[in-house]
């Protein structure tokens, strides 16, 4: 098999692209290869947390946790605004915020003492890496409305803050930001000058909101390159979701991690459509860049008052539902969990730490179900009834896959898996990762008995695939289209009805798949990948072809 080029201006357009592509993107080649682990501070305080609370989650963390592969403690929304203002104050006019000279944000120093001095979260950062821990924050696009106001000076710049705003860009559900104009000058300066203070506070990860499901391109290229010039990695996750779909490839490069729905809060009414969510996003899973089912809203939450808003989504009244317990029951945490593992989603776990319940914590340290998550390839839905769902991935470099088994019914019910299903041969011996326990080889049929909106994850392993596969022919060649950038496969075989490429890295990771009708020239997007060996694999319904290749750009 052969990449090559069909003319030298061919080739001399596609180094400039790649070269474009790298200078941006540099950032993100070695950060979040499993899915982060940590905890955000959004659903257990809102606005309101304050530096003693984020201290005892990383001391919580650093003493129960972090030998599990939890690393990241995460400060949520607010953290620049006056200790009185709460979640229900989105839309306060002008809301009392905190900034410096150029116009930046900086904690408040009465929620955040340490702070003071123009230290910003410096302090802080300091602490929770001595706990050998990862420091973020989460901030919002735009422009503080207060820089605008005063028009404060932009760093490392001639313009000002009232020189870049477009108020028609402004968040929809929050007054705290101004958008900033993409067809005036300043937005790559402003955003770059606030990753240069958030690299002197050594941030770890940031969260980025209300731009994701918006889709701000322009904002998120210009704090994607703000992060590759600050100097130090930062991993980026933007929110809030649901991200668009039909810009999947967009988001499966220029970020580490990104929403696939809106807030998920503790009612089983979440978890049904978050199904929805992770089946559909399930073939952009990429190391580094992560489809994001949001936070795990377990243990002690909403502590600092009512949030009318969750309230509303809960069905409840907002004094019901404050300094609660998760709503879910022990059994839908672990259908939680679950679902996030085999789903690859990041772990980002929404309640205080010294407060949860026991079960809440017991369940973060169980290393065979998070092993799943950081490492499992080819992660998807393999059916789903009215009853139940089921689940399937590989297990890479052994002749093995992980299953999860979901039973969504209101009653106790056994949901099974044939070896037709997992496209198995013979016999297999299975593992309950939930209980750490052998449970013998099977034949034909694979059943778990599950109580209601229960789940299991197993580990299958066997001697053989039964699978049919005839090599390509020689001939095969694969032309780049720098405009389009696609493969062009030229097989030799007419395919009779629909087959589907996919290819895999070196690692036995899938990373691109694509669905065609009968033809025997394949066009294949290749948007992203790294040069490199890769793995091709063409399926169609008797039998599938395989042949390995080589991207040398």
């Amino acid at each position: 098999m052969r990449y090559s080029f069909n003319n030298k201006q061919m080739k001399k357009n596609i180094l400039l692209a790649i070269s474009i592509f790298l200078s941006i993107n540099l950032f993100a080649q070695n950060l979040a290869q499993t899915p982060p682990m940590g905890w955000n501070s959004w659903d257990c305080f809102g606005f309101q947390v304050v530096e003693s609370q984020v201290k005892a989650s990383a001391d919580f963390m650093a003493e129960n946790l972090k030998s599990h592969g939890w690393e990241y403690i995460v400060v949520d929304m607010g953290w620049y605004f006056d200790p009185k203002i709460t979640s229900n104050d989105g839309q306060l006019k002008n809301p009392p915020q905190t900034i410096d000279e150029w116009g930046r944000l900086q904690p408040d120093t009465i929620k955040f003492p340490s702070s003071k001095n123009n230290l910003g979260f410096k302090p802080l950062a300091d602490y929770v890496h001595s706990k050998g821990l990862k420091f973020g924050i989460h901030i919002m696009r735009g422009v503080p409305w207060k820089a605008v106001s005063k028009n404060t000076p932009i760093k490392n710049s001639t313009l000002k803050a009232a020189d870049i705003d477009d108020p028609k860009l402004n968040c929809a559900w929050s007054t705290a930001m101004i958008g900033i104009s993409s067809t005036l000058p300043g937005m790559q300066d402003y955003y770059n000058s606030i990753f240069e203070l958030y690299a002197s506070w050594e941030i770890d990860y940031i969260k980025v909101d209300d731009i994701a499901r918006e889709f701000r391109e322009k904002d998120m290229l210009a704090i994607e390159k703000a992060i590759a010039n600050c100097g130090r990695p930062i991993v980026l996750s933007l929110s809030p979701g649901a991200a668009p779909i039909a810009h999947a490839d967009f988001f499966q490069i220029h970020a580490n991690a990104y929403r696939v729905s809106n807030d998920f809060w503790d009612d089983w009414g979440f978890i049904t459509e978050q199904f929805k969510y992770c089946n559909s996003w399930s073939k952009y899973i990429t190391p580094g860049h992560w489809p994001d089912a949001d936070m795990l809203p377990f243990g002690k939450l909403r502590i600092s008052g009512p949030d009318n808003w969750v309230a509303s989504l809960l069905g409840d009244l907002p004094q019901n539902t404050v300094n609660e317990l998760s709503r879910f029951s022990d059994v839908e945490i672990q259908t939680v969990f679950t679902l996030w593992n085999i789903f690859r989603s990041p772990l980002m776990y929404g309640g205080y730490f010294p407060d949860s319940d026991p079960y809440s914590i017991e369940i973060l340290k169980n290393d065979e179900i998070i092993g799943v998550g950081k490492n499992s390839s080819n992660n998807k839905q393999l059916f789903k009834t009215t009853s139940n769902v089921a689940w399937v991935a590989d297990v890479p470099n052994e002749k093995a896959k992980y299953i999860a088994l979901f039973n969504t019914s209101g009653i106790t019910a056994s949901v099974a898996v044939t070896n037709a299903q997992l496209g198995i041969s013979q016999s297999y011996r299975v593992r309950d990762l939930w209980s750490h326990t052998d449970l013998g080889t099977f034949e034909t049929t694979f059943s778990a008995s599950l109580p209601s909106h229960g789940s299991g994850m197993y580990k299958i392993e066997y001697d053989s695939l039964s699978t049919s596969v005839n090599q390509l022919k020689e001939s095969v060649e694969i032309f780049p289209n720098p405009v389009k950038d696609q493969i062009f496969v030229t097989t030799g075989h007419s395919f009779q009805g629909k087959c589907t490429v996919e290819i895999f890295n070196a690692g036995g990771s899938l990373v691109k798949s694509q669905d065609f009708d009968s033809s025997a020239n394949l066009a294949i997007q290749v948007s992203g990948l790294k040069n490199g060996l890769y793995f091709l694999k063409i399926n169609q319904a008797t039998a599938s072809y395989r042949n390995k290749f080589i991207i040398v750009r």
